[in-house]
C-alpha cells in the first residue's frame, strides 16, 4: 500500500504531498514528493517520483531504477475547463542481475528521456459517493515523447476520453465512455 502524507496552507493555495510505498522484501521501493502552487493565473505543480523494480529482456534479468521529474502548468478558464501543459524527464538506470558469468561481467545502462504533454480538460462532475459522478468530463490530449541519447526515438500519442454520467434512480447511475488513442512511433 501507498502511504500519502500532506500539508496544505490556510487558503489551500500551497500544498505539499508526499509518499511512500514499500515492498515486502524492501529492494522494489517507491517515493514521491509534490510541491502546488495554485496561486496566480496559471496553477503551478512539480513532482519527483523515484520507484525501483525487476524485469527482463528474453534472456537476462535486471533490476530498473527510474527517476522522473514532472512540472506542470495549468490555466483555469473557467471552473469546469482547464488548459494544462506538462514538461517531464525520466531517467532510468538498468543494473543486470548476476546470473552467470556473461551478466557478472555486464556494465549498467541508461536512458535518457524527455517529453512534453498538453491537454484540454473539463470536468463539471459532482460526487454522489464512492464510484459514483453525476455530470460529464472529457480530455483531449497529445503527447510528444524523445530519448535524449538515440537518434530515431521520437514518438507522438494524441487521444482523447470523454465519460458521461447519467442518473437512472437514487443511486444507480448509467455511465458512458468513449476513449481512443493513436500514436505514431520512432521515426
Amino acid at each position: 500500500g501507498l502511504i500519502r502524507f500532506g500539508v496544505i496552507d490556510l487558503f489551500e493555495n500551497l500544498r505539499i504531498t508526499g509518499g511512500i510505498r514499500l515492498s515486502g522484501t524492501f529492494d522494489s521501493n517507491e517515493y514521491l514528493i509534490s510541491v502546488e502552487n495554485l496561486k496566480g493565473k496559471f496553477d503551478k505543480q512539480l513532482i519527483f517520483h523515484r520507484m525501483a523494480f525487476f524485469s527482463s529482456n528474453d534472456t537476462t534479468l535486471f533490476k530498473t531504477h527510474t527517476h522522473n521529474i514532472y512540472f506542470s502548468y495549468s490555466k483555469p478558464i473557467t471552473p469546469v475547463l482547464a488548459l494544462k501543459g506538462t514538461l517531464t524527464y525520466r531517467y532510468d538506470r538498468h543494473v543486470y542481475l548476476s546470473t552467470d558469468m556473461v551478466t557478472l561481467n555486464s556494465k549498467a545502462f541508461s536512458q535518457h528521456w524527455a517529453s512534453l504533454k498538453g491537454e484540454i480538460i473539463f470536468d463539471n462532475t459532482r460526487r454522489r459517493c464512492i464510484n459514483i459522478y453525476y455530470g460529464t468530463r472529457f480530455k483531449i490530449f497529445g503527447e510528444y515523447y524523445k530519448e535524449l541519447t538515440a537518434r530515431k526515438s521520437d514518438m507522438f500519442v494524441f487521444g482523447v476520453d470523454f465519460r458521461k454520467y447519467t442518473k437512472i434512480h437514487r443511486e444507480l447511475i448509467w455511465a458512458n465512455r468513449f476513449a481512443a488513442i493513436t500514436y505514431c512511433g520512432p521515426t
